[in-house]
């Protein structure tokens, strides 16, 4: 599809239509990655090493065994936070890919743009 949207002409412009296409592919894997991550902390929130650290350390409920309003948001907020940078990194890298496939588009066109001028 990408091939026909821009019917590149000649090995310069197939190259970039090439990386177009790879650009696309890694935006979406990152896109699949940042879900996967999400979902992980979300379901692996018992099997965490913080969860063992946050039980100990969580106030307890007083005597009549009533739970401490906004707990869960504390603990999910911890979580968060300690796997911050995993988030981080996908995030750059999404804008990173985002970056550079807008530049390679960009320059496709400024050459098919030159190429049909000059027919």
């Amino acid at each position: 599809q990408v091939f026909a949207q821009y019917d590149p002409s000649g090995p310069i412009e197939t190259v970039l239509t090439e990386r177009i296409v790879t650009l696309s592919w890694r935006l979406r894997r990152i896109n699949r990655l940042q879900t996967a991550a999400v979902n992980s902390f979300c379901t692996s929130q018992k099997s965490s090493p913080l969860s063992g650290l946050t039980a100990r350390f969580s106030p307890k409920p007083p005597d009549d065994s009533t739970p401490l309003p906004d707990l869960d948001i504390g603990k999910i907020t911890v979580k968060d936070f300690a796997n911050s940078r995993v988030i981080d990194r996908l995030s750059m890298l999404e804008r990173r890919m985002e970056n550079s496939l807008y530049r390679t588009i960009m320059e496709l066109q400024r050459l098919q743009m030159i190429r049909k001028m000059d027919m």
